[in-house]
């Protein structure tokens, strides 16, 4: 009794001398005490007042272009935000803010942003976890000054409202590139920003932009290209890319939608075109890649195991004999990337959404991102997020809402097999019953849930991300092989193949493990931790009054109890 008594006045000691303290905090930053409308009002200011630290530095022409983007960008952070867990200050860590701002730009463009897979963190020799700040992604792509204040004030994470104004950021500085770019186009031709462009110009200057931006690897410095450079690119673009046909008419329906009827152009009107090129070539691109899904489903392995995998055999045979020619990666460069399954080693398999997201079917490229495919599981993790709104839930909730969510190959209203139920209960029992859904546990079971859009995580110690040309650098060697060594791996495959092939039991019997890795790494808290995060929480929600008034009241009670317990005891002493 007496360490349960001195316990709560510890506590209370503690708390009530936060409430004696200067807690004033203001309204904006209250989390739970404000109405939807004054709520958006703080929204706006906390934007306002960031963008108003920025704006000496970058221009007003920075915040134009920013604010016309705040809604959209933060309409689609906005269910992953909540979805996610926050730190101990109720801001993203930087681990949590790269993982929202990557599925963000594949969801708005198909941008893969570079720097963000090195943007992480690392486990020290002491065992702590230590984050690298995703501003590092900016380092000496904006002003120093610029990128101090970022550093400064993302130090303990980001709130909702300053990941919002770093994402379009990005954007402004994708923008900026975008204009060099054009710049560089308008020279190959001779023009220059003060030439007023006729339509056919307009696409000639279009068609050398698209050169460039397909074709980014090749350029260096735009600032810097010669003009007979960009002519040769543009020249040889269809050997480089046999799709740009296919671009052009893209592009053309583009300039019809943003500038219609038009004979004459001014840069400005040229320059907005290109920024709705960016905008929406990546998504446009995606009808590639459910193309060359299509083509893989076709060669879907049949087994128990085998669905969403095509058989290695498989895969370069409909390179070396069926003209599916970009199914010619290495196998040293699909288990690079994780593409490869080789759990049953006489049977390796391709991985189709791991190979339809790899980095070798990335096309465009700039200084600040690749065009990949789209992932189709994050748009049905968005859908799970937005009924949860919450980081982790029960196996009764998430059956509830997996069973009704359809996918390009799953149909609607299923009932889940026993051991996809079983594997969730695992993942559960892992962790005290809930399950976190933003981990390598539950994206495994999405990846059997959803066989055909979600990819295998693998774990990251096995996983070696890297582009083509760091591969190409490091193995001295080209990431695709030639018909003649495709053939020589199917004749050896026929060599060993063994008519005794034993089918597992589920199609996740071979590939199941129970390595668990979180978005967000948080270091177990000691019980001064978890109360001081609390009150934390409290005061930015505008309640540590009330906290006070109970305090002082049930410490009135507890002192009268020992008042009355001291009377008895005395009692009894007599």
């Amino acid at each position: 009794m007496n360490f349960f008594i001195t316990s709560v006045f510890g506590v209370s000691a503690v708390l009530i001398s936060l409430c004696g303290a200067d807690a004033s905090v203001g309204i904006c930053q209250a989390t739970g005490s404000l109405d939807v409308a004054s709520s958006l009002q703080c929204d706006h200011a906390l934007e306002r007042d960031f963008l108003n630290e920025i704006e000496p530095m970058l221009g007003s022409e920075h915040r134009t272009f920013v604010e016309k983007r705040l809604a959209s960008i933060k309409q689609a952070m906005l269910p992953i935000f909540t979805a996610i867990p926050k730190n101990d200050y109720g801001s993203l860590s930087h681990s949590a803010a790269k993982y929202i701002l990557s599925r963000t730009f594949v969801q708005r463009h198909a941008w893969s942003l570079k720097g963000l897979a090195k943007a992480t963190g690392s486990w020290d020799n002491a065992g702590q976890y230590i984050e690298h700040p995703i501003v590092s992604i900016l380092k000496g792509k904006v002003p120093e000054k610029v990128f101090k204040l970022l550093s400064s004030r993302t130090r303990h994470g980001f709130t909702l409202n300053e990941l919002v104004v770093f994402a379009g950021t990005v954007e402004y500085l994708v923008h900026k590139e975008s204009i060099l770019r054009l710049d560089a186009a308008y020279r190959s031709l001779s023009l220059g920003r003060k030439d007023i462009l006729s339509a056919d110009e307009v696409e000639d200057a279009m068609d050398s932009y698209m050169t460039l931006y397909i074709l980014g690897k090749q350029v260096s410095d735009l600032s810097k290209v010669s003009p007979s450079h960009v002519r040769t690119l543009r020249g040889n673009i269809t050997n480089f890319y046999p799709g740009f046909p296919e671009t052009q008419t893209f592009v053309r329906e583009v300039q019809q939608s943003v500038v219609p009827e038009r004979e004459q152009f001014f840069f400005p009107e040229v320059a907005n075109l290109v920024e709705e090129i960016g905008d929406r070539y990546g998504l446009w691109q995606d009808n590639e890649c459910r193309t060359m899904k299509e083509d893989l489903l076709e060669l879907e392995d049949k087994s128990v195991a085998g669905a969403g995998k095509v058989l290695l055999t498989d895969f370069y045979d409909a390179a070396a004999n069926r003209g599916k020619w970009q199914f010619r990666e290495h196998i040293d460069f699909l288990r690079a990337f994780g593409a490869l399954d080789e759990s049953d080693p006489q049977r390796p398999r391709v991985i189709i959404p791991n190979y339809v997201h790899a980095p070798s079917n990335c096309v465009a490229s700039s200084s600040y991102y690749h065009v990949c495919c789209v992932n189709e599981c994050d748009e049905l993790m968005g859908q799970l997020e937005a009924k949860l709104a919450k980081p982790e839930a029960s196996p009764s909730e998430i059956i509830k809402s997996i069973e009704a969510m359809p996918s390009s190959t799953v149909s609607h209203n299923r009932t889940l097999p026993a051991y996809l139920l079983r594997h969730l209960q695992e993942t559960a029992d892992v962790h005290g019953g809930l399950i976190p859904i933003h981990g390598r546990l539950f994206g495994q079971w999405m990846h059997f849930a959803y066989p055909r859009e979600c990819s295998y995580p693998q774990t990251s110690t096995k996983l070696k991300p890297m582009t083509e040309v760091e591969w190409i650098r490091l193995h001295r060697r080209e990431t695709s092989m030639n018909t003649t060594e495709m053939w020589a791996y199917l004749n050896a495959s026929l060599q060993n193949s063994s008519a005794d092939i034993e089918e597992p039991e589920t199609p996740s019997s071979l590939l199941w493990t129970m390595d668990e890795e979180l978005v967000v790494n948080r270091p177990p808290r000691t019980v001064w931790q978890l109360l001081a995060t609390a009150v934390r929480h409290l005061m930015s929600a505008g309640v540590i009054a009330s906290v006070c008034v109970i305090i002082y009241c049930v410490g009135a009670e507890i002192r009268d109890a020992m008042r009355r317990s001291a009377a008895i005891q005395s009692k009894y002493d007599l």
